[in-house]
């Protein structure tokens, strides 16, 4: 299941620009705790190249959430990993 899943030892092989998004109030996919250990705070810690944008006062839900500052935030970030 993949609760079970534990794809640690791959985060350092990202190589490719990384947009990680999480969100202060995320009780799904929590910052610091998975049942692995590795939330997005640990991807942001052992990724190369990663961006790490942690929404304040929202849920899992992001998009729905905070649709525009969501949408802004990506395409910012596409914008700045089309010119590495």
């Amino acid at each position: 299941m993949m609760e079970e899943l534990d794809l640690r030892e791959n985060v350092q092989k990202i190589i490719a620009p990384t947009l990680v998004i999480a969100s202060t109030q995320d009780i799904i996919t929590p910052i610091e705790t998975a049942r692995s250990g590795a939330g997005s705070g640990y991807i942001a810690r052992n990724a190369p190249n990663v961006t790490l944008h942690v929404n304040e006062d929202c849920g899992h839900a992001d998009l729905l959430e905070k649709k525009d500052q969501s949408i802004a935030m990506i395409i910012d970030f596409l914008k700045k990993a089309e010119t590495r």
